[in-house]
C-alpha cells in the first residue's frame, strides 16, 4: 500500500490536531497525537507486511482499525443511500453497532475473492484474513518442522536445478526456494505479492513462464491444477496487458511418486535437452517426492512439548 493511502485511511489529520491544538493546550494534543500515532504504526505495518503482528493487540487499536475500515465501504459513505443488490440496510442500530456498520457485500459476480469497488474496507478485512491465516499455517507445529515444505521444495530444486541448466539464450529464472533470498517477481513485467514457484521470462521475446508446482494425491491432480490456473488467472491478465506473452504451467506431481505429465511436458518444449536427461530429471523428481512423503509419514505421530 502507497504511503498516500495508509494516510488517507487514518481520520485525524495534521489540520484537526491544529484546530484542537486551538480549543486546548498543545501539549495535550501532542500526548494524544503520539498515542494515536503509535496505534497507525502497528496497523500500517499490518497492512504492508500482511502477517500476524509479534504482540496481540489491544482490543482499543483492533477497533480503531475496524472503525476506519467501515468508513471506506460506500454504505457508510455520508449523505449515501445504497440501493445496490450488495449494499445491506440495517434496520437495527445494535446490530450495525455490533459489526462495526461492515454490511457490504464483498466479491464480483463469479468471483467471491474479488476486490469489491464499493467495499474497499471490507475486501481489505478480507484480504488481511486470509493474509494472516496463511501466516498462521506456516507458523503450524506441522510446517513449522518444515515436513510438508521440505518435500515440496526438494521437488521443486529438482525442477529448478533442471530448467536451469537446460535454459536457451536470453532467458532468466528465479524460484521460491532458499537459494533465491531475494526473491521478487519481475517488476518490469508486473507488481503484485504473488509467489509462483518457478518464473522463466525472456525480455527479448517478452514472454514469461509461470510455474507452479502442487504435490498431492494422483486423484486430485485436475482439482489441483484448475485451483492454481485461478489462483493466478488475475495476474496472467495483468502481465498481458504488458505486452509479455504469459504462460501458465501447473504442474501436478502425486505424493506416491505419480507424475501428471500435462504441465512437465509443456516445461519440457521450453527446455532444449537430450531425451535421457529428461528421463533422468523425471526419475530425480519421483525420488524426492517419494522420500519427501516418507519422511511426512514417519513422523506423523510426532510432537513438541
Amino acid at each position: 500500500f502507497s504511503r498516500k493511502f495508509l494516510r488517507q485511511i487514518f481520520a485525524m489529520n495534521e489540520g484537526a490536531y491544529e484546530a484542537a491544538a486551538a480549543a486546548i493546550s498543545k501539549t495535550y494534543v501532542q500526548q494524544g497525537k503520539d498515542a494515536r500515532r503509535t496505534h497507525e504504526k502497528h496497523i500500517q505495518a499490518l497492512l504492508q507486511q500482511h502477517k500476524l503482528p509479534d504482540e496481540g493487540w489491544s482490543d482499543l487499536r483492533i477497533q480503531l482499525l475496524l472503525q476506519e475500515l467501515s468508513l471506506m465501504d460506500s454504505n457508510n459513505f455520508p449523505e449515501n443511500v445504497g440501493v445496490g443488490e450488495r449494499e445491506a440496510r440495517i434496520a437495527s442500530s445494535m446490530v450495525a453497532q455490533r459489526h462495526y456498520r461492515l454490511g457490504h457485500g464483498i466479491g464480483r459476480s463469479g468471483d467471491i475473492t474479488a476486490v469489491q469497488p464499493k467495499a474497499a474496507g471490507s475486501s481489505l478485512i478480507a484480504r488481511l484474513t486470509n493474509s494472516m491465516i496463511l501466516d498462521l499455517l506456516r507458523h503450524s507445529v506441522a510446517l513449522g518442522l518444515r515436513r510438508y515444505n521440505q518435500r515440496h521444495d526438494a521437488v521443486l530444486g529438482v525442477i529448478s536445478d533442471f530448467a536451469s541448466a537446460h535454459l536457451p539464450v536470453n532467458y532468466h529464472l528465479i524460484a521460491d526456494l532458499p537459494e533465491y533470498p531475494t526473491y521478487i517477481f519481475p517488476p518490469h513485467i508486473a507488481s503484485t505479492d504473488l509467489r509462483p514457484d518457478l518464473v522463466i521470462w525472456n525480455d527479448v521475446k517478452q514472454e514469461v513462464w509461470l510455474i507452479e508446482l502442487t504435490i498431492c494425491f494422483e486423484t486430485n491432480f485436475d482439482e489441483a491444477q484448475f485451483r492454481k490456473g485461478t489462483k493466478y488467472l488475475e495476474l496472467v491478465e495483468a502481465i498481458r496487458q504488458t505486452q509479455f506473452r504469459a504462460h501458465m504451467v501447473p504442474i501436478q506431481v502425486g505424493s506416491r511418486g505419480f507424475l501428471d505429465l500435462r504441465g512437465l511436458k509443456r516445461l519440457r518444449h521450453l527446455l532444449p535437452c537430450q531425451r535421457k536427461d529428461w528421463s533422468d530429471s523425471l526419475a530425480s523428481i519421483v525420488r524426492a517426492v517419494v522420500m519427501g512423503s516418507h519422511k511426512v509419514w514417519t513422523m506423523r505421530n510426532w510432537r513438541t512439548t
